[in-house]
């Protein structure tokens, strides 16, 4: 198998491009090595990018994570936002408690069961979310800007399709 790389090193922040010559209908074995080399330096690539943007948020991560988790399903249960992070219980209220502190998020009582709290974004938490996403978004159209229309679209299309069947 025949590889050319590409566009520069991931440490200058380019993605790594293969190119492959010989096989024109891939294999799911090859496609599965082809896979075990890029997609770990996609996802180096992409979180590099997101971690910078939310580095200039004072947010860690996982902060983001759950702002972004909120932003997609507010109101939610501090239960769920800790299921969702993969995160126990306390660890999540741990982050919570910061969130709330920071007036990134606020707590709410349900109205039908006091026992259970919900957690929305506060305008300083959307705004922050939203300031991040339009960063995510220049980046990407960097990371992608090599590539044609159709291949994006393409791209795009397979990745929402291998979703779908998770």
């Amino acid at each position: 198998m025949r590889r050319v790389r590409s566009a520069t090193a991931l440490d200058t922040g380019s993605l790594v491009r293969y190119t492959n010559y010989s096989d024109m209908g891939l294999s799911i074995d090859t496609f599965a090595e082809r896979m075990i080399e890029l997609m770990p330096e996609m996802h180096l690539l992409m979180m590099r990018r997101t971690r910078h943007a939310v580095a200039r948020g004072d947010l860690s991560l996982p902060q983001f994570w759950a702002l972004y988790h909120l932003h997609k399903q507010a109101p939610c249960p501090v239960h769920s936002l800790a299921e969702h992070l993969n995160l126990s219980f306390s660890s999540a209220s741990e982050l919570i408690d910061r969130l709330v502190h920071a007036k990134y998020i606020v707590r709410e009582r349900s109205r039908e069961d006091r026992r259970v709290v919900h957690l929305k974004l506060t305008a300083k938490g959307r705004r922050t979310v939203e300031k991040i996403f339009d960063e995510q978004r220049e980046s990407i159209k960097e990371i992608f800007r090599p590539l044609n229309a159709e291949e994006r679209e393409t791209y795009t299309r397979l990745m929402a399709r291998t979703l779908e069947d998770q």
